[in-house]
């Protein structure tokens, strides 16, 4: 109830964010993949030694490197999803010379391997919810690939819509699962599978261009994705029983992609803006906003895409650095207070007092600009003054 009407104020004035940087395993790349409940987030790096790709987890106050099936001997990770127990699955380099589901219990990388109908011997693990069921896809990459649907030591195979590849991406507590098929066109289509009974799996429809990949589905079943439309470009797409597939729209460009949803119906993703940059969004009750308008404090960094977000309105990012370098990210919504206590303890007071003049002159979006001016300036000051320690 507290996160709703929080984000419904965002839809009235920008409702800004804590920014946490989560550092990275390197000193190059990172990338976040989910977030869970307890606010902790998975993502994927470069590797310390500059070969490959790692996998890491947030477990909300540290960054914990996770290393693949092959360790010490070399090898990549990639990690995907994650429950709210902090269990972690993706897919690694495995001792055999090929690539495996793994699962990473807090503790350590287990190999699931792969089902015995896969073309051959290859997985991924794309998700996993907090009964332990595991969804991604298995088999012989490009033209032969089957979703699964992995409960205890059964791994259920999921057909295509007449084509040679179907990949199984999200799956919610009630065990729903989603993700993209080929029909016998060869064109991608977004399904769903209800309470993963896979002879109920349905075609989700598209946005007037034929293609589409369904990304994640929240526990009021309402799913998420990306679609084409009648140009052949892709926008985000917003899925219920009631209203079929709606567009999201895009925050001024030609495409937009949504990742996941919170079971409160906030939606995130990725967009290309009208200066052709690509920017993280986050949509609410039928809006699409830029996250780069509502970080606190005001930052060099680009936000360019959303991959999760909880019921407690944070969301893991990727940000662009400066330099070009990407790193992972997380915001956190800052606790309702007046404009006036800038820096949200409970009392307007001189650190308040001390922010503003320290942010004196033009400011873009900040929260020293309590009349939202686009100047920090003794109108500001003035407000702190009028009420001091409340």
């Amino acid at each position: 109830m507290i996160t709703s009407i929080l984000f419904t104020s965002l839809l009235l004035a920008p409702t800004p964010f804590d920014v946490i940087d989560l550092g990275c395993i390197s000193s190059g790349d990172c990338f976040v993949s989910d977030l869970n409940e307890s606010g902790q987030v998975a993502g994927i790096g470069d590797a310390p030694n500059g070969f490959g790709l790692h996998s890491f987890i947030w477990d909300g106050n540290k960054l914990i490197h996770i290393h693949p099936l092959t360790y010490p001997n070399g090898g990549y990770c990639w990690a995907f999803g994650m429950n709210d127990f902090g269990n972690i699955v993706g897919y690694s380099s495995a001792n055999n010379g090929q690539f495996h589901t793994f699962l990473w219990d807090g503790k350590q990388m287990l190999d699931l391997g792969s089902p015995s109908w896969a073309a051959i011997n290859y997985s991924q693990g794309h998700d996993i919810n907090n009964n332990g069921w595991i969804v991604g896809f298995a088999g012989a990459v490009p033209n032969d690939i089957r979703g699964y649907i992995k409960h205890d030591a059964v791994w259920d195979e999921i057909p295509t819509f007449g084509g040679v590849e179907s990949k199984a991406f999200a799956i919610n507590e009630i065990n729903d699962v989603v993700g993209v098929s080929r029909n016998t066109d060869g064109i991608l289509r977004a399904f769903g599978i209800p309470s993963g009974n896979i002879s109920q799996m349905t075609d989700l429809g598209d946005l007037g261009g034929g293609a589409a990949q369904a990304r994640d589905v929240n526990n009021n079943r309402t799913i998420v994705g990306f679609s084409t439309i009648n140009d052949g470009n892709w926008h985000a797409f917003k899925w219920t029983l009631t209203d079929g597939m709606i567009d999201l729209g895009t925050l001024g460009g030609i495409e937009s992609r949504a990742y996941a949803i919170s079971d409160n119906g906030v939606i995130v993703g990725e967009s290309e803006t009208a200066t052709g940059e690509t920017h993280g969004f986050i949509w609410i009750d039928g809006e699409m906003f830029d996250l780069n308008n509502y970080i606190v404090p005001d930052m060099y960094i680009n936000i360019v895409s959303a991959k999760g977000i909880n019921s407690n309105g944070e969301v893991a990012v990727t940000v662009e650095l400066v330099d070009g370098t990407k790193n992972s990210y997380l915001l956190t919504p800052m606790s309702e207070t007046i404009p006036e206590d800038i820096n949200g303890d409970g009392t307007v007071n001189v650190l308040d007092l001390l922010a503003v003049v320290g942010s004196w002159g033009p400011c873009k979006i900040c929260p020293e600009d309590i009349n939202g001016d686009g100047m920090v300036d003794v109108t500001d000051l003035l407000a702190i003054i009028s009420v001091w320690s409340t």
